[in-house]
């Protein structure tokens, strides 16, 4: 069996201009690391420091305004939920959510039971396009 390899043949313009492209690009991503990375050890720093002065605002000398709200996201055990309100048995607070187990359907494929073409109809294709730029890190020999 043998493999067709097609190349697409790049002019140097656009091989410059995709150089040039990746280049910043990458430049700006790391630089955007760092400053993501800069940008909690401050969050967390600031915080600490209202949490141990029990404070909630604050403006500097120049006028940058900080302030620090804590809000309350409760959630709830739903196994231990569902079971505790079933006892209750009151109409509409449990619900059923019918859910299709693709294993299965796979398996009902296989054995016959589904025409798989009979599925088209019901397909959506999402296609998503993810941009990857890494730079090797340059093998530095030691003495």
């Amino acid at each position: 069996m043998s493999t067709k390899i097609e190349t697409t043949v790049l002019t140097e313009d656009i091989k410059t201009q995709l150089n040039e492209l990746c280049d910043e690009y990458y430049d700006c991503n790391q630089a955007y690391k760092v400053a993501e990375t800069n940008k909690k050890m401050y969050t967390d720093a600031i915080k600490q420091v209202f949490k141990e002065q029990n404070i909630s605002t604050y403006t500097t000398e120049t006028g940058v305004k900080a302030s620090v709200t804590t809000t309350n996201k409760p959630s709830y055990c739903e196994d231990q939920l569902i079971a505790f309100l079933k006892e209750l048995d009151i109409p509409d607070v449990v619900k059923t959510k019918e859910y299709i187990d693709m294993e299965a359907l796979e398996n009902a494929i296989y054995h016959g039971q589904v025409d798989a073409s009979r599925l088209a109809p019901f397909k959506e294709d999402h296609f998503i396009s993810t941009l990857r730029i890494t730079k090797p890190k340059r093998l530095v020999e030691s003495n």
